[in-house]
């Protein structure tokens, strides 16, 4: 197994709700990191991730430098919950994936070489590109109705700023919890 990408350092609970088991910072201005948020938050029935805008956060709540940051996803989790103090990139996913009911087993499998390398890889390419990727795929500019209040096992819809009426591929459909 490869070293898990991962530093040590001070665990906030980034929602401020004590509910959530983990904390993953997102880039809010990435549509596609939008919609993978929402595919999680679809699968995760139990509440147990929470989201935080790096871009909305101010400095001194940010677990690390914002710019280093920006470059992947990263997540914390709330103290007393156990695990790495803060993972990034491939290992941040698989902590995701951990707590979502239907996908440990990726998360485990996710571990081992030769997966964990490539899934290294790829996912570095992937980050790197995700801007042109999600307009690629027609992951347009994405906005997030509040959530007034809700769990995060709540279907949050997505609106596409294409004004078409067409389906955009990255909203998501109604059996998307069907497939976890």
């Amino acid at each position: 197994m490869v070293a898990p990408e991962t530093t040590t350092g001070p665990g906030p609970d980034a929602l401020g709700d004590g509910q959530a088991e983990l904390v993953a910072w997102i880039d809010g201005q990435c549509a596609l990191c939008q919609r993978a948020r929402h595919w999680i938050e679809l699968r995760d029935r139990r509440g147990r991730v929470g989201f935080r805008d790096l871009h909305e956060a101010r400095e001194a709540e940010l677990p690390g430098p914002r710019e280093q940051m920006l470059a992947r996803l990263w997540v914390v989790p709330r103290e007393g919950a156990g695990g790495p103090s803060v993972a990034a990139g491939l290992e941040a996913l698989r902590q995701i994936l951990l707590r979502l009911p239907g996908w440990r087993w990726a998360a485990r499998l996710a571990g081992f070489p030769p997966l964990s390398w490539l899934g290294s890889l790829v996912y570095r390419i992937v980050a790197r590109h995700r801007h042109r990727l999600g307009r690629a795929l027609g992951c347009d500019a994405v906005a997030r109705p509040a959530c007034g209040g809700g769990t995060n096992s709540e279907a949050h819809g997505l609106q596409s700023s294409t004004g078409t009426g067409s389906p955009n591929p990255c909203s998501p459909s109604q059996d998307a919890t069907k497939m976890s």
